[in-house]
């Protein structure tokens, strides 16, 4: 029993680091398993009365798009994405009147629009 508690547990981190490669694989290519191609591009709004100073838009693997200066309200800004971005894509923002939102999930192959609204 203590030999297989033993087999067990040097096998643990191994198997747990497999089914994440296998997770994070998996995840790169829903948007291909769909037969949808991968967002290349959002456009943000800043609808809101606040600049937007921060923008950082993340997918399961890391960052794919951001912006470079601040929007200023009313502005728009047409963000490209990293290749094979995929199509779910985590947006958060930050503002200059010090407040932020996200973080939120879009689809960003159905609908390639983001709007800060007050």
């Amino acid at each position: 029993m203590i030999v297989r508690l033993t087999q067990l547990i040097e096998e643990l981190p191994m198997k747990t680091f497999a089914v994440a490669v296998i997770a994070t694989l998996a995840s790169l290519n829903v948007a291909e398993a769909q037969g949808r191609k991968s967002a290349t591009e959002v456009m943000i709004t800043n609808a809101r009365s606040a600049a937007v100073n921060g923008l950082s838009l993340t997918n399961g693997t890391g960052s794919v798009g951001g912006i470079s200066q601040p929007i200023p309200p009313g502005g728009k800004v047409k963000v490209k994405l990293a290749k094979g971005a995929g199509c779910t894509l985590t947006v958060e923002a930050s503002f200059d009147d010090e407040t932020n939102s996200g973080p939120d999930q879009i689809d960003a192959c159905a609908d390639k629009n983001i709007r800060f609204t007050d």
